[in-house]
């Protein structure tokens, strides 16, 4: 029998290897990785010479950026996404505001730089981040990356510019002893400024402004300003791009303001004892200014508490306090309600500018005396109104006939109801009445109901624009089985939804229009949803209307019968109404021309209805309306049911599918638009164009 000769290392052998391998790894690691990074380094060195290259074309022929956001947008022109690219190397990439040039920064040393780049590390460099550092030791100043979020204000002792971020609040601190520099670019939101040795420039637009204290000649204001300019102490210069509305000179410290700008005109207010004094106010330009002295700031003692901030908003509990809020004019107050209010009479807003916080509490209104089934419109507004809900439970409601709007009105939260049963109201009644001056209301959340019942054809609505007037609608829950948007002037609504109210039952031969918009008028939807049994979408009735990407289900209910109105958009009056994308389904018809005409163009749409009702349907009735006409055009669109259309419609199919439509080819080969063929299979149509 052979012996096997196994070999193997000692431990003092294994011992030996393993040593030699780790001095190997001690002296060649570091080596390898030194050649990686010097490699990366490159790579990023070639990169912002690149960046810079692009500045340089853009700063020939605009000048230099003012902001990091606009160096940004220069340099993506170019095919660079700053914000998205990641430094190969271990450094990073800042933009220099003063050169407008980047940089490749290690170690708080600039490994890589223009030759114009030649300041030190500091508040004049920008660093683009996604969260706030936990400290910033070499005091950059920082741009808010795409998603960044906040809960509160932020506080910073260097510049900020929001990016695409919005609502972003800050209260910017000097905390050195030596005079800086510094830009905020915001979008929304308020800022407070407290640098007494500062030069302070702000781009963008922010809700408020307060000055607590800066050097002369110190705050530069280039942006928009949408409410006050609060000054406590130092100089303001409101550059020839600013749009300032408001100042409000809130101290008795050394303040002048220079006015460069010729965009607006501008009220200036003392408050709290200051006074406009002769020499505070610059006018370089040919803007109008209003000095108004010894406005009437409520004393604490009138409201439950607070200050009438939008830190410290006045607390209101009562009808009496309620009723006061349209007492204090000129300047923006906040309030807040703090307790459930019942039997509110109607409240006149002159020359007011409020922000109105609901807390989850609740404001209803009495019965209008004249009419025992009509409850009082709460406010009507001439000044410059917002309603929001701050609380957790967002429970915050107005029952009333209403809200009338007569200037600039802001819905951000809350729930609304009109609930009148005598067939008026709206829960946002929005009318000019000065056409220098249309009323405008913009709705970016919140829930409207129509609690009332219809008399005879007149029903109240969710909201109201009337002739000559603006409504710009941002996501907003309507709950109604009957109106809930009439438009007679202007509107945009998007990524809104209609639902019916599941205390309404309405009449069960009753069908309503979800929107109505009427002659003379323009509405554009776009990402709307509804879901009704008894309501159509829209009425187009002599206007012109543009649906895109809106999803309709028209479902109807057991027993129930489908007149004329039983459809999911008609138009009327010769209106037209142009669809862009989107899903119509409804059990009873589609899409219908009243016999006043109208004009339907359907692009890359599907439209379909269930049942022996017709998808598309025209009437008209040329003894009535003898100017009456119908025109259909279909781009690339899926229609599913019949086609009932009166003689002498025009119709140009140009391509898409139809289904079940009932149509023979010879019918179908009428309607195409020049240059379209038509093919058929088992009753389905496909038309293309040539």
């Amino acid at each position: 029998m052979k012996r096997k000769n196994n070999k193997a290392f000692t431990i003092t052998e294994l011992v030996i290897v393993i040593a030699v391998v780790a001095i190997l790894a001690a002296v060649l690691i570091p080596t390898f990785s030194n050649v990686i990074e010097k490699a990366n380094q490159s790579n990023d060195t070639v990169l912002v010479k690149n960046l810079n290259t692009a500045l340089s074309s853009y700063e020939a022929l605009n000048g230099k950026p003012s902001t990091m956001h606009e160096a940004l947008t220069a340099v993506a022109e170019e095919g660079f996404l700053v914000e998205k690219l990641t430094p190969r190397s271990s450094g990073e990439i800042l933009w220099e505001q003063t050169s407008n040039r980047f940089v490749l920064v290690k170690d708080n040393a600039i490994v890589f730089g223009d030759a114009s780049t030649t300041a030190n590390l500091g508040y004049t460099y920008w660093k683009i981040v996604k969260e706030m550092p936990t400290e910033n030791a070499n005091n950059y100043s920082l741009y808010l990356a795409d998603g960044f979020t906040t809960e509160g204000a932020l506080a910073v002792s260097g510049g900020i510019d929001v990016g695409n971020n919005s609502d972003i609040s800050i209260n910017y601190t000097n905390t050195t002893s030596e005079a800086q520099d510094v830009v905020f670019r915001t979008n929304g939101g308020t800022f407070i400024v407290n640098g007494e040795l500062d030069t302070v420039s702000h781009y963008g637009t922010i809700h408020d402004i307060a000055i607590e204290q800066v050097a002369p000649h110190s705050y530069h204001e280039y942006g928009e300003v949408l409410s006050n300019m609060t000054i406590s102490k130092g100089n303001v210069v409101i550059e020839n791009t600013a749009v300032v509305p408001r100042i409000v000179v809130s101290g008795t410290e050394t303040i002048t303001v220079e006015i460069n700008s010729s965009e607006t005109d501008i009220s200036v207010f003392g408050v709290n004892g200051a006074t406009i004094t002769e020499g505070m106010i610059t006018n370089n330009a040919s803007a109008s200014v209003n000095e108004i002295n010894d406005v009437d700031v409520p004393d604490a003692s009138v409201f439950a508490g607070g200050k009438g901030t939008q830190a410290e908003p006045y607390i209101v509990t009562t009808n009496a306090q309620l009723e006061a809020i349209a007492n204090y004019k000129g300047i923006k107050y906040h309030y807040q309600l703090g307790a459930n209010l019942n039997d509110v009479n109607n409240i006149v807003l002159e020359e007011t500018d409020i922000e109105f916080d609901l807390n989850g509490y609740s404001i209803e209104t009495a019965v209008n005396s004249e009419n025992s089934a009509a409850h009082y419109y709460l406010f009507n507004n001439y000044g410059v109104f917002t309603l929001k809900d701050t609380s957790d439970s967002q429970t915050g409601a107005i029952r009333a006939r209403g809200l009338q709007n007569y200037n600039l009105m802001t819905i951000e939260s809350g729930n609304l109801y009109t609930i009148d049963s005598n067939g008026g109201g709206a829960c946002v009644w929005n009318e000019t009445d000065d056409l220098e001056n249309p009323a405008t209301l913009y709705v970016y959340g919140g829930s409207f109901y129509v609690t009332g019942s219809p008399s005879g054809n007149m029903v109240a609505c969710c909201i109201n624009n009337q002739a000559n007037s603006k409504a710009y609608i941002y996501g907003a829950n309507f709950v109604t089985y009957y109106l809930a948007v009439v438009n007679s002037g202007y509107m945009e609504v998007t990524d809104s939804a209609v639902s019916g109210d599941i205390n309404i039952t309405p009449s069960t031969n009753t069908w309503w229009n979800s929107f109505k918009t009427y002659s003379g008028s323009e509405l554009i939807m776009e990402n709307i949803t509804s879901n009704l049994s008894s309501s159509s979408l829209l009425e187009n009735a002599g206007g012109r209307a543009t649906l895109i990407n809106c999803n309709v289900n028209q479902l109807g209910k057991p027993g129930q019968s489908y007149g004329y109105q039983a459809n999911c958009i008609a138009v009327s009056g010769n209106g037209e109404t142009t669809i862009k994308g989107g899903n119509y389904y409804s059990v009873a018809y589609g899409l219908y021309v009243y016999s006043s005409g109208g004009t339907f163009n359907i692009y890359d749409a599907e439209i379909e209805v269930t049942g022996d009702l017709p998808a598309i349907k025209g009437d008209i009735d040329s003894s009535s309306y003898p100017n009456a006409k119908i025109n259909m055009s279909v781009y690339n669109s899926t229609i599913t049911g019949k086609w009932q259309l009166a003689k002498n419609s025009v119709v140009n199919i140009y391509s898409g599918v139809l289904q079940n439509s009932g149509l023979t080819l010879e019918q179908v080969n009428g309607y195409l638009a020049e240059g379209s063929t038509a093919t058929e299979s088992n009753g389905t149509f496909t038309i293309s164009q040539q």
